[in-house]
């Protein structure tokens, strides 16, 4: 079994590809499939799961997800998509850090959320900071804004700050643990916002807690 993953553009051209072959797999496997992208740009991905080299081999296709590539050559700060794992043999890794990934962004009370960015363009040394917020994601809807009432739980968690300095390269990769027990059952929205020296940006994600 082979995975074949292309990230179409605009013009339904497909510039960027990658393959992988599969061992068998179970249902809770996650497989990591490495695509370069030359170009930035938004992409429509495609996923082609083959059980052989030819076209007629295909078994099933799954499309959809827009991929954002941001532009990380001018000269701004820049984060990354924010992932999202958890505790447990770690099943990614990259540079020096690694975690176990969590495809469904759906945890529960019990877990640790693992939270891994990059931040690309920092000047060597330069300060910054990095903030956190935790929060109930709009439109959860009436029921999950009052659960708090009868659950003893919240909606948000408290705001976490963090500063740094920036290293020589021009990659700052970072991961955080963030306990999840205080809050009720909803969905949330995860924001990082990073400040340097009179620049900032920040970047956010929904996850579930059931």
């Amino acid at each position: 079994l082979r995975a074949d993953v292309s990230l179409i553009d605009a013009e339904g051209e497909a510039p960027t590809q990658g393959t992988a072959s599969l061992a068998p797999a179970t249902a809770r496997d996650i497989i990591v499939i490495p695509v370069e992208v030359a170009q930035p740009g938004s992409y429509t991905h495609r996923i082609a799961y083959r059980t052989g080299p030819g076209a007629r081999d295909s078994i099933a296709v799954l499309a959809g997800g827009r991929v954002d590539v941001p532009d990380f050559g001018r000269p701004a700060l820049t984060l990354s998509d924010l992932v999202l794992g958890q505790g447990g043999p770690a099943n990614f890794a990259r540079g020096g850090s690694s975690l176990r990934l969590n495809p469904s962004n759906t945890f529960t009370p019990d877990d640790d959320l693992v939270l891994y960015h990059e931040i690309y363009d920092l000047l060597p040394g330069e300060a910054y900071t990095t903030t956190i917020r935790v929060e109930r994601a709009s439109g959860d809807g009436v029921w999950g804004r009052i659960s708090g009432l009868f659950g003893g739980g919240g909606e948000a968690l408290p705001e976490l700050s963090f500063d740094g300095e920036a290293p020589p390269e021009r990659l700052v990769q970072r991961s955080y643990t963030i306990g999840l027990g205080d809050l009720d059952a909803g969905r949330y929205r995860l924001v990082v916002q990073v400040a340097g020296q009179g620049r900032e940006n920040e970047r956010e994600i929904v996850f579930q807690l059931r």
